[in-house]
């Protein structure tokens, strides 16, 4: 499936695989764009989301990698959700990125399974601070090419045939 969009004020359109697009947007709009204890306290992202944060609620340290807020130290952050570990494939090599994942919606993306078909794999948890550190999310195995399968039945076959004969 394909979304087509048309720019405004333009005659230029974009065509892009839905599904890919619809879910690395997910991610993105959910990760945790503010470190600091007052923002996440207050439930102020990036993102413009205003769910308070109970008094009484943990907030939770974690390693980020690739994906942390711009006022972030030591590659840590701060999250009243769940800290994440991601890997994604980007030009035929694993890209490994960490972060903090906003509590809204978070729980919905930690629990979606993308499936052998995927090029990324999400691990969180919330067990403990700097819990992602022990996160290892791995991509499913690549596919061998069409050309090689055949190629390797058509030399099992004649392989068969020879001992045949």
């Amino acid at each position: 499936m394909t979304l087509k969009l048309k720019l405004r004020n333009s005659n230029s359109k974009i065509s892009t695989p839905l599904l890919p697009c619809f879910i690395g947007n997910i991610l993105d709009s959910m990760l945790l764009r503010a470190s600091s204890k007052e923002a996440v306290e207050s439930g102020k992202e990036a993102f413009g989301s205003t769910a308070p944060a109970s008094s009484s609620q943990r907030l939770l340290w974690c390693h980020c990698y690739h994906h942390c807020p711009e006022d972030s130290t030591n590659n840590t952050c701060r999250t009243d959700g769940y800290c994440f570990t991601m890997v994604k494939e980007e030009g035929g090599v694993p890209v490994q990125t960490a972060g903090c994942l906003g509590l809204v919606g978070s729980e919905f993306q930690c629990r979606v399974n993308t499936g052998n078909s995927s090029k990324e794999s999400l691990e969180c948890c919330t067990d403990e601070d700097y819990c992602n550190k022990n996160l290892h999310p791995t991509l499913p195995p690549l596919k061998p090419p069409r050309e090689f399968i055949r190629a390797l039945l058509k030399a099992f076959l004649l392989l068969k045939h020879k001992k045949e004969f």
